[in-house]
Formats: structure tokens, sequence, C-alpha cells
């Protein structure tokens, strides 16, 4: 007898990898990361990896005049 198939948990994402964001600003993921170690972005660093909360990568779509995606929108809680 098979079992029935358990739907996947859909994770509420609170934060954006830096190579999340670069497509939506047209830029590389290492201009993300240069910009988060001048300052410019808020981030938080988990071993190497670089986490950017929702609401700072709203805030810096905004900055520079560029649409935030729908579904980017959606994740925000605040």
């Amino acid at each position: 007898m098979r079992r029935p198939l358990r739907a996947k948990k859909k994770r509420n994402k609170e934060y954006l990898t830096a190579q999340e964001l670069g497509p939506l600003m047209g830029v590389t993921r290492q201009t993300i990361r240069n910009w988060i170690t001048k300052g410019d972005i808020s981030a938080l660093h988990v071993g190497r990896n670089i986490k950017i909360p929702v609401s700072e990568a709203l805030r810096i779509l905004r900055y520079y005049g560029l649409p935030a995606p729908d579904w980017l929108k959606n994740l925000y809680k605040g």
C-alpha cells in the first residue's frame, strides 16, 4: 500500500541571498557583496553565507527607483 503524499510546507522566507537580489537590481552577486562590505546594504553573515532581510531588499530597490516584484512585496510583513 502506498503512503499518501504530504504537501510540502511552504517556508516563510525572511531573507534573500546576494544571488537573488542581484538580478532584481541588474547587478552581479559580487556587486551586492561589495555594497554590503561598504555598509550600503545591511545583511547578516551566517558562516560564509550572506542573508539580506526582505525589508532591506525592498528599501534598496526603492532607493534606486527599481520596481519590486509582487512575490517580494508579499514576503514583507512589516
